[in-house]
């Protein structure tokens, strides 16, 4: 189930307000409930009237560009073919019938280098169309243009992508992997949402393994160059927070009517600090923010083209909404405690995949923290290393290419008192979460090496299972997301073997060429195999 909020109104006493959100209905939907509810601990009274439900026809086509992936740019070393993924909600007079495909690449002066025509079914839902890169791959600038046309050769749709050919990709990007580019090497993000952010704490965060951090509190009244100067001592990646530059929002700075530009003094001023990584320009807003944060996007692309833009939502059901105004995006699943399994982070990572089209990079946020400090009457449960550790194996599993953990500063809280820190209560925790760190930094030599091998796996597997070859070792990463033992049977990659049955919390039980693989409740591991 896919729960979207309506935007929050503002507090406080006022007159009739109109308040009005989006949701994008999946697909095999089989109904839609809408309710009016007011938020947990709000007091006063409230009216509702005229409640209006409007469908919304979808656009008939929509193109993404799928490579070149990171902004539009691409190495002039490149041979890979520039692809854009269409998407077709077909008129039903299409039916059965032809659409044409027209396909022109052009330079900047207007010359035509390309040009190509293809028919297709208007019943395909979804196609992709390539082009091949200029000849001889000359750095500069060029105009990949695709002209859909209906039966009678009218014109459905134009796209138009401007697309750069460089002889050098920024300081940081995305490569065609997903992966996060630091000066030329793979950087896989290992992060946690850090405030406080003394350098105390950023040393215990480096310490146990962790290479970012982002922080909420720092910018408007701490000095941001001592905390990325601390970061950068620690050997800390920082995604800097500009969440709260919007109108409207509770945080958004004062004493200023345009926080966007205001924005845009952070970003001039800290873009060149050795610690940064990415800019933060999203938590959890609606789609009817779109505009705001596609211009925020274009401020981070026009006054910083070195770093990222990185977004978090906990929807799920419209995320391709936000293709167009980031680099980086995430969900934050937080199913312990409310949910009767933790399958939602790994459905999760395979959502956000999907709805990027493979195209951004993937930064999941697991959860760490005990719902029972945010939520009155919730019933604490404070998560297990088996937890966390499983959460983090599910979206590695499915394709996440970094992890930003929620969060540090809940560890010293308890749901006794929730605002006051405990000391005790984040040394009986941390432990867990810092062990949890150490043992996927040891994994991410093989992730970002990135040479998979595919794995069948059963129909309805209750098991997630990934498998990377990696120094003459096939590790194969496992995650039951229940909370009961539970097996998967697969046929080992040919060339590899099993030296030892029992590893960590994986049994295996070979059977002629099938493996039985069992893991405990929310039990996870890596089960290394050797070559014969």
């Amino acid at each position: 189930m896919d729960r979207w909020r309506l935007p929050t109104p503002p507090a406080g006493t006022f007159d009739w307000q109109r308040i009005e959100g989006k949701f994008t209905v999946p697909p095999q939907t089989a109904s839609v409930a809408v309710g009016l509810y007011l938020r947990s601990g709000t007091t006063g009274t409230a009216w509702f009237d005229d409640l209006a439900v409007t469908a919304q026809i979808p656009q008939p086509v929509r193109g993404f560009l799928t490579y070149p992936n990171y902004r539009n740019l691409v190495p002039s070393s490149s041979s890979r073919p520039w692809q854009v993924s269409i998407e077709l909600n077909p008129a039903p007079q299409w039916d059965k019938q032809l659409l044409s495909l027209r396909n022109t690449l052009k330079n900047k002066a207007g010359a035509v280098l390309r040009q190509s025509a293809q028919e297709l079914t208007a019943s395909r839902k979804i196609f992709t169309a390539t082009v091949e890169p200029p000849p001889e791959k000359k750095p500069g600038e060029y105009v990949w243009s695709l002209e859909l046309l209906d039966p009678t050769g009218q014109t459905i749709k134009k796209l138009n992508y401007d697309i750069s050919v460089v002889t050098e990709m920024p300081q940081v990007y995305i490569d065609a992997d997903g992966f996060t580019i630091i000066e030329g090497a793979r950087f896989f993000p290992l992060g946690i949402y850090g405030d406080p952010v003394t350098e105390e704490h950023l040393k215990r965060l480096s310490e146990a393994g962790f290479n970012t951090v982002l922080s909420y509190g720092y910018g408007q009244a701490k000095d941001p160059q001592d905390y990325l100067d601390a970061s950068h001592r620690q050997q800390l990646k920082v995604v800097y927070s500009l969440k709260d530059f919007y109108p409207g929002l509770r945080n958004a700075p004062k004493g200023t009517d345009d926080p966007i530009a205001l924005a845009g003094e952070t970003i001039t001023a800290l873009r060149d600090h050795p610690a940064l990584l990415a800019w933060y320009i999203n938590d959890e807003m609606y789609p009817e923010a779109i505009p705001k944060l596609e211009r925020m996007y274009a401020q981070v692309k026009e006054l910083d083209p070195q770093h990222l833009a990185y977004q978090v939502l906990y929807q799920t059901g419209g995320l391709d909404q936000y293709f167009h105004s980031t680099d980086a995006i995430g969900t934050d699943p937080y199913p312990l405690g409310e949910m009767p399994d933790i399958t939602r982070t790994g459905i999760n990572t395979r959502i956000v995949n999907q709805s990027m089209r493979e195209a951004k990079a993937n930064w999941m946020v697991p959860q760490i923290f005990d719902w029972a400090v945010y939520k009155d009457g919730q019933k604490s449960h404070q998560p297990t290393l088996d937890e966390m550790r499983n959460q983090a194996y599910q979206a590695i599993i499915n394709g996440a290419r970094g992890l930003l953990f929620y969060s540090y500063f809940d560890l010293w809280y308890d749901s006794t008192d929730r605002r006051v820190r405990k000391p005790e209560v984040f040394n009986q925790r941390w432990p867990a979460v810092a062990k949890m760190a150490g043992e996927i930094k040891a994994l991410l030599p093989a992730v970002l090496q990135n040479q998979k091998v595919a794995l069948t796996l059963p129909p309805n597997a209750r098991i997630e299972a990934g498998a990377w070859e990696f120094q003459d070792e096939l590790l194969m990463l496992l995650a039951n997301p229940y909370y009961s033992e539970e097996q998967i049977i697969l046929n080992l990659p040919q060339g590899w073997k099993i030296e030892q049955a029992e590893q960590g919390q994986i049994k295996s039980a070979a059977q002629g060429t099938h493996v039985t693989f069992t893991l405990p409740p929310v039990g996870s591991g890596v089960f290394r195999l050797k070559k014969e």
